[in-house]
């Protein structure tokens, strides 16, 4: 549990130093990729609603990721800390 705090603060410290500024995924995509969930998340699809979930790049955009709804996912906040501080490489396997 400590190890991922610790984790979790230098990634953050690391993204914000380093942190580009770029667009927000539009709200219309971000409305449309939690409405087909239907309040469900991707990864372990316990129902969650649309307020307990959150939109998570599977290809991230530092890698070339856009923002289309293909590279989204609905995930839980659970399922998104495990995808980005605890999961090995293969992460976006895990993704249904």
């Amino acid at each position: 549990m400590k190890s991922s705090r610790l984790k979790r603060k230098k990634w953050i410290k690391r993204r914000s130093e380093s942190r580009v500024k770029r667009d927000r995924i539009y709200a219309a995509v971000r409305w449309e990729i939690l409405k087909s969930s239907e309040g469900h998340c991707a990864r372990c699809d316990i129902y969650k609603g649309k307020a307990g979930l959150q939109v998570h790049h599977i290809h991230p955009r530092s890698r070339g990721g856009g923002d289309e709804a293909e590279n989204l996912a609905p995930l839980c906040i659970e399922c998104h800390d495990d995808i980005h501080f605890h999961t090995p490489e293969d992460k976006d396997d895990w993704i249904k």
